[in-house]
């Protein structure tokens, strides 16, 4: 069992053991957003937001999409649309890789948590990239992603280091909000 995201559907599909997508154990569903902009300085603000739109979550532009994937069954999508129309929904998951993807989709509303990485100071280290002091594989001081990775490949047990790996991402989080505290205190005018 193992965390991730949908856009490796299809990698996953094609492992030899039967594998299902699900929530987490609570019942809740992490939500990864990524982000389109508009500059204010564009010269076309209307057109862009047009393009915009066609590709990420109009529906012509995910129709056009999901005809392009009918038509070459080379090309994968595996995240999920931004839009809810049930046309799109239905041919979206019409030929999906990974069994679950779409009970979870379902069930979303009112289960989602978004994606701490993109707006948690110390995410990055508490989730990937701090050391451990823990030998995994080649690594002697495995960083928190490598420890979770060879736990993941069997080769070490998750249960000799989550209380230690919960506390040093905790750590980290708490290390990067004792900065931000430090910081917005010295910028704070006298009074």
């Amino acid at each position: 069992m193992t965390p991730d995201s949908t856009s490796n559907a299809t990698g996953y599909s094609q492992l030899s053991s039967k594998i299902k997508f699900t929530s987490l154990p609570n019942g809740k569903c992490v939500i990864i957003p990524d982000y389109i902009f508009i500059g204010k300085t564009s010269a076309h603000p209307q057109e862009a937001y047009e393009f915009a739109k066609f590709m990420s979550f109009g529906k012509e532009g995910i129709l056009a999409r999901l005809d392009l994937l009918e038509a070459d069954t080379a090309l994968t999508w595996n995240s999920l649309p931004l839009n809810s129309d049930e046309e799109i929904i239905e041919r979206f998951f019409a030929n999906y890789p990974m069994e679950g993807v779409q009970e979870v989709y379902e069930n979303m509303e009112g289960n989602a948590i978004v994606e701490a990485f993109k707006f948690t100071p110390g995410y990055a280290n508490a989730r990937w990239n701090a050391p451990t002091g823990i030998k995994a594989g080649e690594n002697e001081n495995a960083t928190i992603g490598q420890v979770i990775e060879s736990c993941v490949k069997g080769e070490l047990n998750i249960d000799d280091y989550a209380q230690q790996l919960t506390d040093l991402a905790n750590a980290e989080i708490q290390a990067v909000q004792d900065a931000i505290d430090m910081s917005m205190a010295c910028a704070a005018p006298m009074p």
